[in-house]
């Protein structure tokens, strides 16, 4: 499962540690294997993944560090509402143009 936990763990620094093929709405999307979190293939792997997480430091910070500039550069709530409005925007402004068009 990897659900909005995965944005709520960037916000924190925190990054998130899935399978690739875990259950989701498409916030697996939002992690860059190795750059943001790690995605793994098989869960024997997560023992080694937790393993090498818990020795280098540097690789810990570096994921931290990368999640949460992704999370305040494009996923706070203010992206996400105006995301939203710029959608509805649009759809709006092509139907309106297509109404008047015709």
């Amino acid at each position: 499962q990897a659900g909005l936990t995965v944005l709520n763990s960037m916000a924190y620094g925190v990054p998130f540690v899935t399978n690739k093929n875990a259950i989701t709405g498409g916030e697996t999307f939002n992690i860059k294997n190795n750059i943001k979190g790690i995605l793994y293939d098989n869960d024997e792997d997560l023992i080694d993944i937790i393993q090498d997480l818990s020795k280098d430091f540097n690789k810990v910070n570096q994921l931290s560090k990368n999640a949460q500039e992704f999370y305040f550069k494009n996923c706070t709530l203010s992206i996400m509402v105006q995301g939203i409005i710029d959608a509805a925007n649009y759809a709006y402004n092509k139907i309106n143009n297509e109404t008047t068009t015709n």
